[in-house]
């Protein structure tokens, strides 16, 4: 659709973000993380958020990943248990996760130490870059991030979690709220 459309039962959301088939949308509201079908229908609660929630992401299997009070935790799309992820105690505050292509990997923000990758695995989380900023992964294989009003994108193996080349800026002027 060309207008945007309220969903209801999603008063008070925070921190959108889409399901992988884009016909749900996952937030968090009223000390829940919760989910919607954009076809309409009540809001279906996941699990309990105790703290700050600060963004989500969600593979193909139906795994959610999300960040609440600087920790990294996954609940099931279906609800359920929530497990602590662990990564943060090893990267700091951790913030932001966004999934890679392969379901299994996802990118995230820590406070003060730049960009990581950790798996759903376990493992140690890898450095990709010290940047303090969101980030996200693009087709055919660039991360965007965000640093001092610029928009780049940097060539980006999603395989080992590596960079190439040198950041091409994509906008000047960009605003970004902070972590």
């Amino acid at each position: 659709a060309l207008e945007a459309q309220p969903l209801p039962g999603t008063e008070g959301a925070d921190q959108p973000f889409w399901s992988p088939d884009s016909r749900h949308v996952g937030f968090a509201a009223s000390g829940k993380l919760k989910k919607i079908d954009i076809s309409g229908g009540p809001p279906q609660n996941l699990c309990d958020v105790f703290a700050a929630f600060v963004g989500g992401t969600w593979n193909r299997e139906g795994v959610l990943v999300f960040s609440e009070g600087g920790k990294l935790f996954r609940v099931s799309d279906a609800g359920g248990p929530r497990s602590d992820l662990g990564s943060s105690e090893q990267t700091g505050s951790a913030y932001l996760p966004a999934f890679l292509p392969d379901g299994r990997h996802f990118i995230y923000s820590t406070l003060p130490h730049g960009l990581h990758v950790a798996s759903l695995d376990g493992g140690p989380p890898v450095p990709v870059l010290d940047v303090r900023s969101m980030a996200a992964y693009a087709s055919p294989g660039f991360l965007l991030y965000h640093r001092e009003g610029v928009l780049f994108a940097h060539a980006f193996d999603a395989k080992h979690f590596q960079l190439a080349g040198e950041p091409v800026r994509v906008a000047d002027g960009v605003a970004l709220t902070a972590t």
